[in-house]
This record gives C-alpha cells, sequence and structure tokens, in this order.
C-alpha cells in the first residue's frame, strides 16, 4: 500500500470517527467524512446511511497503487463497510457552461436522515444525489426562522429548504422550479415526513417568469431561499441562468417581494463569486459563509458562500 493511501485511510477513519459521536445525537445519518483534504487526492467521501460515496474531481497523483478500487476499498476498511456499500463516481470538470447530464446507470436510492428529517437521494444517476450537504447548518437556520412565516424557496431542487420550513411551522410555502423531475422529488421528501398542507404549493415554471408575475399580482413573503444552480438552460425556455451575470437583478426583485421584516437566503457554490458592490448600499447584506459551513468540510476551499440581505 502506497504512503498517500494510507495517510487518506487514517484520515478517513479519524473523520469518520470524530463526525459519527457528532452528529449521532442529532439523529443525522448523511454527513462529509473527507474532502479533498489532501492535494494529491482530489476527491470527496460522504456517508449516507449505510452507502459511501466517493466522488472523484480530478486526476489522482501519479502512484500506480491509487486508483478507484483502492480508494474504495480503502474507505471501505477504515470505515468498517462492507466493499459493496461504496460507490464511486467520476466528476467531469465543465467547459464553457456546459451541464451535467443525468447518466444511463440504474437509480441506486437511499432514504437518509439529517436533524431527524428524512430525505431520499439517489446515488447513480445525476452528478448530485438530491441533498447537498454542505447545507445543512443553513438549512436549520431556515427552520428557525420559518414559524408562522410565508416562505418562498426559488430553484427549489429536490425541495430540502422546503422540508426544513415546514418542520419550522411555516405557514405558507411556495417551492418554484423548472424541472417536473425535481418537484417530485420535492414532493416526495415531503411525503416522507409527513409534511403535506394545501398551504404547501409547487410551481413548475422558469424562475424569472414567475418572479414576474409575483411582482404584478404584489404578492409578498417574510423569507426567501435563492439558492441557484451556477448556470443552467432547458428545453423549456429559450432563457438561460448565469449566476454572475444574473443575480443582481434576482437579488433586486426578490426583495420588492419581501415583507416589512423580511430576509433573502442567497448562496452559490460558485467558487469565482462576486456579489455585486450596488447592493450593498441598496440593501442590507450581511454574509453568513463561515457560519454555514459543516463540520467535515474545508474552510480553506468553501463549499458555498452565503448571504442574509434586508430591505435598508
Amino acid at each position: 500500500m502506497s504512503y498517500l493511501l494510507k495517510d487518506f485511510g487514517k484520515l478517513l477513519k479519524r473523520n469518520y470517527q470524530e463526525l459519527r459521536k457528532l452528529y449521532a445525537p442529532e439523529a443525522t445519518n448523511c454527513m462529509r467524512v473527507y474532502d479533498q483534504n489532501i492535494q494529491e487526492l482530489p476527491v470527496t467521501v460522504d456517508l449516507y446511511k449505510d452507502s459511501i460515496l466517493i466522488t472523484d474531481y480530478g486526476v489522482i497523483a501519479d502512484d500506480e497503487k491509487v486508483n478507484p478500487e483502492s480508494l474504495c476499498s480503502a474507505a471501505a476498511s477504515m470505515m468498517y463497510f462492507n466493499r459493496d456499500a461504496v460507490n464511486y463516481k467520476f466528476r467531469n470538470k465543465l467547459q464553457n457552461h456546459q451541464q451535467h447530464e443525468k447518466s444511463n446507470e440504474p437509480p441506486k436510492q437511499v432514504v437518509v436522515s439529517e436533524n431527524g428529517l428524512r430525505f431520499l437521494v439517489d446515488l447513480n444517476q445525476y452528478s448530485d444525489t438530491g441533498l447537498f450537504l454542505d447545507h445543512s447548518v443553513t438549512r436549520e437556520l431556515v427552520m428557525q426562522e420559518s414559524a408562522q412565516k410565508s416562505i418562498l424557496n426559488l430553484f427549489c431542487y429536490t425541495g430540502s429548504f422546503s422540508v426544513y420550513a415546514a418542520a419550522g411551522w411555516a405557514k405558507e410555502i411556495v417551492s418554484v422550479d423548472l424541472s417536473g423531475t425535481y418537484l417530485k422529488w420535492a414532493k416526495k421528501n415531503m411525503e416522507l415526513n409527513s409534511l403535506v398542507k394545501d398551504t404547501f404549493r409547487f410551481i413548475q415554471d422558469d424562475c424569472k417568469s414567475f418572479l414576474g408575475l409575483a411582482e404584478k399580482q404584489k404578492e409578498r413573503y417574510d423569507l426567501i431561499i435563492l439558492d441557484p444552480p451556477s448556470f443552467s438552460n432547458s428545453r423549456k425556455t429559450d432563457l438561460t441562468f448565469n449566476i454572475q451575470r444574473d443575480h443582481s437583478a434576482y437579488i433586486r426583485q426578490c426583495s420588492r417581494l419581501l415583507n416589512k421584516n423580511g430576509s433573502l437566503l442567497f448562496s452559490t457554490n460558485l467558487s469565482t463569486f462576486k456579489l455585486e458592490r450596488h447592493l450593498f448600499r441598496e440593501l442590507a447584506v450581511k454574509d453568513i459563509t463561515y457560519e454555514t459551513i459543516p463540520p467535515g468540510y474545508s474552510r480553506k476551499r468553501l463549499p458555498h458562500k452565503c448571504w442574509i440581505i434586508r430591505k435598508q
């Protein structure tokens, strides 16, 4: 066994033991265990209940003993899992606003628990599993701020923020996404937690179109969640979304939909992202990035950037 693989195994074992103790009282069985901690091993290792997912983000160091199979075997051994519980996925680096496509692999679905709430994840078919583990703390913040409030969740994906808002006793939740597949997934997550109400609505629409109509109808919300992809396009619309280009227009439009004491939670995982400076003069902007990074994640290579934005 190479020294690189030994270091990987030791670090994985230590992290897993510490995180398992930390999360056990919180009824959480999904977590980031290894976050590209060793420069020569640009992989992440995530636990999803009884399954391990290794995601490879780059070329592994020139060591013939370090390969997908040796990584999977080391993870199984150091975390005391069977080898068949370890899944490996290579994630290509996208160029020129490409998007990850759905794979031809059969689905491998697991229901996991986070803070006592249940979520369906798929370890095979998509580039992401359906639950962004780096936002576990952010989701808790949403739950704490949702009681008897009206919530708008834009680009809602599989609805994890909506589930937390519902668990936090929100009176109304509107979840918007252009993908019918993800909206069905979001509804399933609500059902898994017995959080189904007439005031929890799911709307399949382009978020820009939805915001335009909501503004015309003078709708208002106490909390708006804006956690969009870095880039997206769809056969269902001629519009494209680019987070760096479009964020200021979306933030301004969302701010006009806020109630007097309402707030906007804005987040992005684009590492090169810069918030437009004019927004700091127009709105009350608070950076909460470091407050929302969960255990297991690197604070040098941030998994996301996050702000709370309110009217002045």
